[in-house]
């Protein structure tokens, strides 16, 4: 169990600094440097890990073999290819320094900025609400879905335009985070749902099932694939290929949605 050494010393520094925020929150100055520190500590933890969990493979191969032709050829449904927006992004790094914890170092630069442009308008305790990530499934979400994360993140930020109205600027939003993951897909229609006069507890509801489903282990995005692909299923679609994908959005979908509600 020594190799989770480095993930409780950061979640217990994180902690420490969280508490420290909170008992001295009348020092607007040196709660600002302690949120700093943390977020700098947070930043760097990540931005240097190297090749940890298992997805590097994947991404480590597709960023060595990358080429400015992989995006202008680039077809929709082609299960060996990433979206666009990931593509041009790689190929920026890769211009820049041809290394990939280079991409790795400004990708997490990106998510960090990202981060904490959400929490500062909806989290009292900065400090806290990274902790608590990083203890619910956080280092898995940061080092493993690496597509999936600043999807995710940009949503976060786009959420006000939706209380806001202002379709424009969450649309394009939208559109950024589905050339990052095509499952983002899923955030446009919630444009239209979240804005109806909706009873409060029946989010608080679907956020308390969530947290049961993942404190218990209930594998219901297992089963909900299962459900998905059945006979029927497969039937609608004659090409492998399109049922293979479909099979994959589908769970990317399903485990996005879950990954929000939970957050």
């Amino acid at each position: 169990m020594i190799y989770s050494i480095p993930y409780v010393t950061l979640i217990i520094f994180l902690g420490t600094l969280a508490y420290l925020t909170e008992k001295k929150q009348e020092d607007k100055e040196f709660c600002t440097k302690l949120i700093y520190l943390g977020l700098g500590v947070f930043f760097f933890f990540f931005a240097f890990r190297g090749y940890i969990f298992h997805d590097w493979k994947n991404y480590y191969n597709e960023f060595e073999n990358l080429k400015f032709y992989n995006l202008i050829n680039y077809e929709f449904g082609d299960i060996k290819s990433h979206e666009p927006g990931w593509i041009l992004f790689n190929l920026i790094c890769k211009a820049i320094l041809d290394d990939y914890h280079f991409m790795i170092f400004m990708l997490t630069l990106i998510e960090v900025l990202l981060l904490y442009n959400f929490l500062k308008k909806y989290s009292s305790n900065i400090l806290l609400s990274l902790t608590i990530m990083l203890v619910f499934e956080g280092v898995a979400i940061i080092c493993n879905l690496l597509r999936t994360l600043p999807a995710m993140l940009v949503f976060l930020n786009i959420i006000p335009y939706i209380a806001q109205k202002r379709p424009i600027k969450y649309f394009l939003g939208c559109i950024i985070a589905i050339s990052i993951h095509f499952s983002s897909i899923i955030f446009i229609p919630l444009y239209f749902i979240l804005n109806r006069n909706t009873n409060k507890y029946f989010y608080i509801s679907i956020v308390a099932i969530c947290n049961v489903i993942f404190v218990i282990h209930i594998p219901i995005v297992t089963g909900l694939i299962k459900l998905l692909h059945r006979e029927q299923t497969r039937c609608l679609f004659r090409s492998s290929r399109l049922s293979r994908n479909w099979t994959w959005l589908c769970r990317e979908i399903i485990n996005k949605c879950f990954n929000l509600l939970l957050l």
